[in-house]
C-alpha cells in the first residue's frame, strides 16, 4: 500500500489538489482538520489535539491494511513528518510519497485572507520558517518527494495578446 503525504503552507492549494488526487486514485483521504470538525465542531479548535492525532494515526493504520491513503496536513515540522512516516511504515505502507506544495509565503498569506478559516499570520510565518530550515527530505523516510508548484488560474487568450 502507498501513503501520499501533503506538505505545505495553508493557502498553497494542498487540500483541493489532495482531495482531487484521492478521488482519482480511489485512496482514502485523511485530514486532521476534518477530525477536529468531527470532535469539536470546528476545524480550527485545537483543544483536543491529542485525540485528533490519535484518531488520524488510527485511521491511517486501519486504511493502509486495504487501501492507499492521502494524508492532508501542513507537515511543516520535521519531527512530525518523521513520526507520521513511521506510523505509515508500521501500518504496512511500502511506498511513502511526499507532495510538497512549495508556494511562497507572500502568496499563501494572500490566499489565506480569502479563506473561510484563516490561519493566524504568526503561525503561517512559523510554518514557513520550519519548511525553509528543514525542507522535506528523503532522510525523513519518504520514498520520493514531488515538488508541486502553485496552481495558477488559466489566462484568458485576450490577456496574452
Amino acid at each position: 500500500m502507498k501513503a501520499i503525504v501533503g506538505i505545505g503552507l495553508p493557502g498553497s492549494g494542498k487540500t483541493s489538489r489532495l482531495k482531487e488526487l484521492a478521488l482519482q486514485l480511489q485512496a482514502i483521504y485523511i485530514c486532521p482538520d476534518d477530525i477536529r470538525l468531527e470532535l469539536t465542531g470546528d476545524t480550527i479548535n485545537h483543544e483536543r489535539e491529542g485525540e485528533v492525532w490519535a484518531t488520524a494515526y488510527s485511521r491511517i493504520s486501519k486504511a493502509l491494511t486495504k487501501q492507499d491513503i492521502v494524508f492532508d496536513a501542513t507537515s511543516a515540522n520535521p519531527g512530525f513528518r518523521k513520526e507520521l512516516i513511521k506510523v505509515c511504515l508500521d501500518a504496512g505502507a511500502d511506498k511513502i510519497e511526499g507532495y510538497w506544495f512549495c508556494a511562497p509565503l507572500h502568496i499563501c498569506r494572500k490566499n489565506n485572507l480569502g479563506r473561510e478559516r484563516q490561519v493566524p499570520d504568526e503561525i503561517m510565518v512559523e510554518m514557513d520558517r520550519m519548511l525553509q530550515e528543514a525542507p522535506p527530505s528523503l532522510k525523513d523516510g519518504f520514498s520520493v518527494i514531488y515538488e508541486i508548484p502553485l496552481k495558477t488560474p488559466e489566462k484568458n487568450l485576450n490577456e496574452l495578446s
